[in-house]
Order: structure tokens, then sequence, then C-alpha cells
């Protein structure tokens, strides 16, 4: 079975499919590269082809690193004409993304998602999010894949890690986009282990969400910045773990913080505490299979470290904080608040509260 639909930019529209065994059915007569996670590339057959394996590792992620692909590519003989199958998760996207985009200026590329995170949340919309120095996600541009195939055979590969990590994205995606489409989320029931119908629907129901906020704000000005929900407080506490704490568990810890950041500064009613709380509440139940991993990992950090990852997010404006929180009706709004010793005190309570509310410190 094969599903399919098509998201429309400015540069043009692109198809995303859905389905199973998609991998071998995307011939193509032009020179190409294949840019894999090196982990898959022992499960694909791809000997006769021109392949780059990149450890999937939060570390190859960073800016310097983007030069050795390239030259890889260069004596690949990558050229104008040449494209470019990207296979792998969040990691190996951003890096086809970013050298995509640049090499000679610009590739033809497609991108096959090889995780639960990719495939509900970050396959469409065309970012690149590259690291510098420590800093998380520095240094980016946008630029769309030509088609993108989800190949749910893939799951199979996966942990509870990585499962549990896209279906945070997955919820935050639908929550994002309104009350109406986190309730239709929540009825799917999708926790782990998520059976393979499931899995289908939490991957429409999250992509078809995104679709909605690409269209309507492709360059982040307006409605998409929501769906940084939960990644201002969460960042910081990726990096500040060294990547010990996942992205899709930081960002589900980072929403919890929001919600107590809220509470703190008084911007929700009382509709959105119960939204928020059931948010919550799910974020609980379906981080529980990891909670002892997670409890280790926060108690090896140091807040004041934490809050200064927070401080260099690239988010924030010279003078403000800027930061996505539940607001009420169960919606979300972009606020800022004033760099001064008053936020920064609200900021530290929060991460504190939230953490001691859901027994992740003692």
């Amino acid at each position: 079975m094969l599903e399919s639909f098509e998201v429309i930019t400015s540069g043009g529209k692109y198809k995303v499919s859905v389905g199973e065994d998609l991998l071998p059915k995307t011939p193509t007569n032009k020179h190409t590269i294949y840019l894999i996670d090196e982990y898959l590339s022992e499960l694909l057959n791809l000997q006769d082809q021109s392949v780059i394996t990149i450890p999937a590792l939060e570390s190859s992620k960073n800016l310097d690193y983007m030069a050795e692909i390239i030259e890889k590519m260069r004596l690949l003989g990558a050229n104008r004409g040449t494209h470019v199958f990207a296979i792998g998760g969040g990691i190996i996207q951003d890096i086809a993304t970013f050298v995509n985009s640049i090499y000679m200026r610009g590739l033809s590329w497609t991108y096959f998602p090889s995780t639960l995170l990719s495939m509900t949340d970050s396959c469409i919309g065309g970012k690149s999010s590259i690291n510098v120095r420590g800093y998380k996600n520095l240094v980016g541009n946008i630029y769309p894949p030509h088609e993108v195939f989800i190949d749910m055979n893939f799951c199979e590969t996966l942990g509870a890690n990585e499962i549990i990590g896209g279906l945070v994205e997955a919820v935050k995606i639908c929550y994002a986009r309104g009350p109406e489409n986190f309730d239709q989320f929540l009825k799917l029931k999708p926790f782990y282990p998520l059976n393979a119908a499931t899995g289908v629907q939490v991957v429409f129901a999250a992509l078809l969400a995104k679709k909605w906020f690409i269209e309507i704000d492709e360059f982040d000005q307006s409605e998409r910045l929501l769906l940084n929900y939960g990644h201002t407080f969460g960042h910081a506490l990726e990096a500040s773990s060294d990547f010990a704490i996942s992205h899709g568990v930081a960002v589900a810890l980072g929403m919890m913080v929001a919600t107590e950041y809220a509470n703190l500064i008084g911007k929700m009613d009382e509709v959105g505490k119960v939204s928020s709380a059931r948010l919550d509440n799910y974020l609980v139940q379906l981080l529980y299979p990891l909670e002892g991993e997670i409890k280790d990992a926060l108690s090896k950090i140091n807040l004041k470290v934490v809050l200064s990852k927070f401080e260099g997010d690239k988010k924030h404006l010279q003078e403000e904080y800027r930061m996505v929180l539940p607001s009420n009706d169960g919606c979300l709004k972009l606020c800022s608040c004033p760099k001064n010793d008053h936020s920064k005190r609200l900021i530290e309570k929060a991460y504190q509260q939230a953490f001691l509310a859901h027994g992740y410190f003692s």
C-alpha cells in the first residue's frame, strides 16, 4: 500500500510517499551519490553505488565535518548534474540538506528518513540545522528535497529511545496545530512498542499537520515558529548533557519546562492549564520506559551549564529571550521576556519544578 501527498513551496512542489519496500523503486539515469547512515549501509545492498557513510552521531553534525563530506563528494565526481540519495535519520538529513544546498550552488536530492522522528517531523520542510562548537543548531538553511520516500520497514531497526523520540515530535506538531489535532492524536494511543498500523496513522497525522505550517509560513516568520515548542528549553538539556539526553527526550522535557514557565509568569487560563496537563501526562507515560536513563542523565548535568546553553539559543533576540509557551484555550504562543536576573531566576525555577513534579529529581 502506497499513500502520498504533495508539499507546495515557493520553489515548486515535492511529493511525499509512505509505504514499504520503496528503496529499490527509485531508479535514476543521473550520476548518483548516496549519503547514508553507516549503520544502515550494512543492511542495504549498495555495493555498486558511490556511497559516503556517515556516523549518525551529534558530533557529525558540525560545521567542520561539512567540509569533509564536500571533499568526499568531489572525489566521487559530484557535479551539477549529480543526484544525491540521503538515507538516515535527522542527523543525516541535516547534513544532506546543508551540503546539497551549497555544493556547486545546489544539487537535486531525494530523502529516505529512517527514524520515526525524521518520518513524523523533519522529512518535510527542508530545514538544515548544524552545530557550531558546542552550540546546538546555530547555522543552517532551507533547501527541500525533490522527493521524500517514507519506508516504514526502517521502523524495524529502531529501539525504544528512537520510537519514543519520534512520538514526542509527532505529538508536538499535533498539539501546535490545535486542540482538534491533539485530540485525534491521543485517540491513536501511540506508545512504545508501536505497531505498524498505528505507526502509519501517526506519520500521516503529524505530516499533514506540519504540511499546513510549511505551506502557510515556509520561511519561519510566524506560524511555523510554534513548532519550536519544547526546543528552546530542550536543546539546552541536550547540549549540557553532551547529548547523552537524546533530541526527542530533550524536547519532551522541554515541553514540560515550558508548562512550568508559563505557569510561573501567568500565561495560561484554566482551559490552557487543562490542555497542558493532558500533554504532560501523555509525555510522562510515553517516557516511562526510559525513566531510569533520564534520571541518570539529569543527575549528571549542571543546571548552571543548562542555563548557559539556554542563553546561547539562536532563537533569542539581542535583548530578549524568545520561546514558545502554552497559552489560553490549549493554544501555543511565541513569547518574549527581557534578559535580566528576574527572568533567569524564573527559567531556572521552571527547570527545577518540571523535573521535581515528574519525579526526575529526588
